[in-house]
């Protein structure tokens, strides 16, 4: 699944937008994996699960493609397009492929 430079130019649209808040949408997309998929709480025992905790927020920038293309969608929704939301989904599954492909 090659980003094509269609692609590239729908992440590099939304990444201008995205890039000032990455840790706020970050938490948020973990809070909305918890919400989602309350069994994953279990994996942060000793972690503050309130809205907007610093842990959470800290440890947002580690979540599920899936949750953050839904932050990112509901925070620009007039940008986020199907055109770009594959786009985005292409980038994120690239970038994940790359990092599993290196420590697994």
């Amino acid at each position: 699944m090659a980003l094509t430079p269609y692609d590239l130019d729908n992440v590099r649209a939304i990444w201008k937008k995205v890039r000032s808040n990455t840790a706020h949408f970050g938490g948020e997309a973990l809070e909305r994996t918890f919400l989602s998929f309350p069994s994953t709480k279990t994996y942060f025992p000793y972690f503050d699960l309130s809205p907007g905790s610093a842990q959470v927020l800290a440890q947002g920038r580690k979540l599920l493609i899936q949750s953050f293309l839904v932050t990112l969608s509901s925070k620009y929704p007039e940008d986020f397009s199907p055109a770009v939301r594959t786009s985005m989904d292409k980038f994120l599954t690239s970038v994940s492929n790359e990092l599993t492909s290196k420590y697994c």
